[in-house]
């Protein structure tokens, strides 16, 4: 592996093994970008504002910051204490945010500095959420073309030992943020760390170091046979993507860093 430095940017060269396919072996050049400042602790998100460049990393406990193209960051929204810690975060444009947390995702308008609760990442048909299971999430994507709200809630049963006994791609409206649709995962154990957008309607989920695609249409979650930690990257904490630069954004909150990919390098299956 190579780095070569320019502007606190580390440009990464890697050789990368994919589990089949007619080139075994492919070197792809990515963007690396270590993030600094005394307020980042915990990196739960990333995301880009649809009608600019802008882009905005989420800390779970002190709020939101703006990263500019040197790969400083700005705190820019400061997490209310009466907030929970925050999990992930996706820009619906005019300085307005959607922020998840465990059970309950918000609105963050950034010209007012309010964070309203705005939907529930819990399903309104389960009779044993109060005393017998609680509902974990650490994923939220904005599809604006839809007017619609992703998350990906897993249960668990409370008890000493944490036993998630489904997990689940969930849809609201962005609008009123009522639900939509629940739509079972194949394994209860599957989370994500992060979730967004892709064309078509496709949704790019990181959990780990795998990015999955999955079609809200047909309900099939397909992994890349694509390694993240030949990139450096071990525990994904926020995936977001560039439409006009066709680029993958991946947070690493396991040593607050940004890898940046060509969409074509990570064998995806979105069309």
């Amino acid at each position: 592996m190579k780095n070569l430095f320019v502007l606190g940017v580390v440009v990464v060269t890697a050789t990368q093994l994919l589990a089949c396919g007619p080139d075994p072996t492919q070197r792809v050049e990515v963007e690396r970008i270590s993030l600094s400042h005394e307020r980042l602790i915990h990196p739960r998100g990333i995301t880009g504002d649809p009608d600019t460049e802008s882009r905005f990393v989420l800390d779970g406990t002190a709020g939101i910051f703006e990263l500019n193209v040197e790969g400083e960051l700005r705190l820019i929204w400061e997490r209310p204490e009466e907030l929970p810690v925050l999990t992930d975060i996706c820009s619906v444009g005019g300085g307005r945010f959607v922020v998840a947390a465990d059970g309950d995702g918000y609105i963050v308008d950034l010209a007012s500095g309010a964070a309203s609760q705005h939907f529930c990442l819990e399903p309104g048909w389960d009779p044993g959420f109060e005393e017998d299971v609680r509902h974990r999430n650490s994923a939220v994507a904005c599809d604006l073309q839809n007017r619609l709200i992703y998350g990906q809630p897993q249960t668990i049963l409370n008890g000493g030992v944490e036993d998630p006994i489904r997990s689940e791609i969930a849809s609201y409206s962005l609008v009123s943020g009522a639900d939509q649709d629940w739509l079972l995962l194949p394994n209860p154990e599957y989370q994500a760390g992060g979730m967004t957008m892709l064309p078509n309607g496709k949704i790019l989920l990181g959990a780990g170091e795998t990015l999955s695609v999955f079609d809200p249409s047909s309900g099939e979650l397909v992994a890349s046979r694509v390694r993240l930690m030949a990139y450096g990257v071990s525990e994904i904490g926020g995936v977001s993507y560039d439409h006009s630069a066709r680029q993958v954004h991946v947070l690493d909150k396991a040593d607050s860093s940004i890898t940046v990919f060509p969409l074509a390098s990570l064998a995806l299956n979105f069309e």
